[in-house]
């Protein structure tokens, strides 16, 4: 289920994948680029459309650079080839309100995809082999970026600065030279569903951002899957699949007033760690066989945690150094495999499935009160 503070956004921008094809529906002119096309360069047929035409590329390589500065739908059929050959961009895009779909771009000296506009569609799209990153939004929202395959891009594969409102959905990420996904300054993002693999450093990771959802995305083989740092807020990080990172699952650091909700981490040396980052809420994760479970160094202070599964993490369950944040709310506290039956001292008399005795917490003095007994 989509989270209710992103439905808004979510409804907002998915409504420009209906109103994109009106641009082209009336008055429209259908353009073909290739050897059986009226144009042999994409740009050619650029600078020749009206606002709203279509341009059909026939499957080729195209050894240019594409400037758009004007609403069109431009489709790649079987897969044309863009090649930057070692300039800035591929494809600039200073048009709002345009469709980018089924192209394969490459060898760009910045971003393979540049947007500077609002309200596109970048759709199916495989962005390899570029110098900076494989699609680069800077000011641009209310744009989709969905289904596109972003491979071996030098630092990212999406960089977004000073961006909002835009969705980024079912996109695979892999092999970039920095970061997945990194958003800074950017907020009220939906990042969704997307499968972000063996980059260098972080899956995910926002940078004095706020208000964005990071949900049902698959992060693995990364340094840290999920990062949110430099004072990111409000954000919510739900229903991931956190796996076998190099240092984190989910990271947060100097970030406060973030929800860790529903995810699945597993096979990390730090399950969830928060490094200097207070007023969070971590709930109902499922935190398992990783050396650490959920981790607070001694500056985290004033975080919730409650409502978590702990499974036979290596070294702790948890741990909190600071002593000083709250590890149940009311008769809910968290699930320890190392101590949720009366073998290993979680006593129930009152078969309530809550320990009758609390938990004291490894690293400080931090208690949980209510522990809860497993099944």
């Amino acid at each position: 289920m989509m989270p209710t503070n992103a439905i808004a956004v979510f409804c907002l921008l998915a409504a420009t994948v209906m109103v994109l094809p009106l641009l082209s529906s009336v008055h429209a002119a259908t353009i073909s680029v290739g050897p059986d096309g009226g144009y042999a360069k994409v740009q050619e047929a650029v600078d020749a459309a009206e606002p709203g035409d279509i341009i059909l590329v026939q499957n080729g390589t195209y050894r240019e650079s594409v400037h758009v500065t004007r609403e069109l739908l431009i489709i790649g059929i079987d897969r044309p080839v863009v090649d930057a050959m070692g300039n800035d961009n591929a494809f600039l895009i200073e048009s709002d309100e345009m469709m980018l779909k089924g192209f394969v771009v490459l060898n760009s000296s910045d971003i393979g995809i540049k947007l500077l506009s609002d309200n596109n569609i970048i759709i199916s799209n495989r962005v390899v082999d570029n110098d900076y990153a494989g699609i680069g939004l800077a000011g641009s929202n209310g744009n989709i970026l969905s289904g596109n395959e972003l491979i071996n891009n030098s630092v990212y594969g999406v960089y977004l600065i000073d961006c909002a409102k835009n969705i980024l959905n079912g996109n695979y990420v892999n092999k970039s030279g920095n970061s997945g996904f990194e958003l800074i300054g950017s907020d009220w993002n939906y990042i969704s569903e997307n499968i972000i693999a063996d980059n260098e450093n972080d899956g995910i990771e926002l940078k004095s951002s706020e208000n964005n959802t990071i949900n049902g995305n698959i992060a693995l083989k990364n340094k840290d899957g999920i990062c949110l740092e430099g004072d990111s807020k409000n954000n919510l990080v739900v229903q991931n699949n956190v796996t076998g990172n190099d240092i984190d699952g989910i990271l947060l650091k100097a970030s406060e007033q973030n929800v860790i909700l529903g995810n699945c981490i597993k096979n990390n040396p730090k399950g969830i760690f928060l490094e200097s980052s207070g007023k969070n809420l971590i709930n109902n994760n499922k935190v398992c066989d990783n050396l650490v479970g959920i981790q607070l160094n001694k500056y985290s202070i004033d975080n919730v945690v409650y409502g978590n599964n702990l499974i036979n993490n290596t070294n702790y369950n948890v741990y909190d150094e600071s002593g000083i944040n709250q590890w149940n709310i009311g008769s809910m506290g968290n699930c320890y495999s190392d101590y949720d039956r009366s073998a290993n001292g979680c006593i129930d008399a009152d078969d309530d499935k809550i320990c009758d005795s609390s938990r004291l917490i490894p690293g400080g003095a931090s208690r949980d009160e209510k522990p809860l007994r497993s099944n």
